[in-house]
């Protein structure tokens, strides 16, 4: 089964394999980020894969810092005007990891766009600022499912998605996270960073992770008024992902802001 890490190449045989990799990855990580929580220690890959760890302060400046968590980034090429509209928080997140609900929409709001949330792995830098604002991101689909087709006319023909006689529109997205059921206390759930994407495959890449030899897959998918980058474990994709093909991709979105409006 495919999993944040897996799309960019990172699966490991156990636990220990897992933590070694990445207590390896975090000692060569060079670039730091501060924020109120800590710093961000990011390991960047030449293939655009980046692992954001997470190293709290621990109340004396000489204290060695630990790592608290990681979370997976792809720094691809998509870039995504936005206004940030809310901050979600799950009860397992820390004091570095979150998501944001944003807008879509042009610079010159000409659109209406629409909503959808994504995991962002520079929440704490932006945890002060003042709702709403605007900014441009770079947002990356972390595959769970990916469905190829040769063009348009091949995925509109084809009747085994998940829809089965329905078919969704060549470039459609749609932000599934925002559609939670109600809990047991009538209190509607947390929005989820998941999304179901189709579009057009602009460019398309087979990298192998330098870590650990293993491919994934590069595509850089424009859909409904915003390009996305997406990322897949080989193992998910049915058909065969080509340049100016269509694809369905069922995915986790994970970003970051790149650009952000005082």
């Amino acid at each position: 089964m495919a999993s944040n890490l897996s799309s960019i190449g990172f699966s490991f045989v156990d636990a220990e394999d897992f933590q070694k990799a990445m207590i390896k990855l975090a000692a060569g990580a060079i670039e730091r980020i501060g924020c109120d929580a800590g710093d961000y220690s990011v390991w960047r890959s030449r293939t655009g894969a980046e692992i954001w760890f997470h190293l709290p302060f621990l109340g004396t400046e000489d204290a060695p810092q630990d790592i608290a968590g990681l979370t997976p980034h792809y720094e691809g090429l998509s870039m995504i005007d936005v206004e940030v509209i809310e901050r979600v928080r799950r009860p397992d997140d820390n004091d570095f990891e979150g998501a944001l609900t944003a807008q879509t929409s042009d610079p010159e709001g000409s659109n209406d766009g629409y909503p959808l949330t994504f995991d962002a792995v520079d929440f704490a830098v932006h945890g002060a600022r003042e709702l709403p604002f605007r900014a441009q991101a770079r947002i990356t689909g972390f595959a769970r499912q990916v469905r190829a087709f040769a063009d348009e006319a091949a995925y509109a023909a084809d009747k085994s998605g998940p829809l089965g006689e329905i078919a969704l529109a060549p470039r459609a997205f749609i932000p599934v996270g925002q559609f939670g059921e109600t809990s047991e206390s009538d209190a509607p759930e947390t929005a989820a960073s998941t999304a179901l994407i189709t579009g057009r495959v602009a460019e398309y890449r087979r990298y192998h992770n330098e870590v650990t030899g293993q491919p994934f897959d590069w595509m850089l998918v424009e859909s409904l008024s915003a390009t996305f980058d997406v990322v897949a474990d080989p193992g998910i994709v049915t058909g065969e992902i080509v340049e100016g093909g269509t694809v369905e991709v069922g995915c986790v979105l994970i970003g970051r802001l790149v650009d952000v409006n005082a």
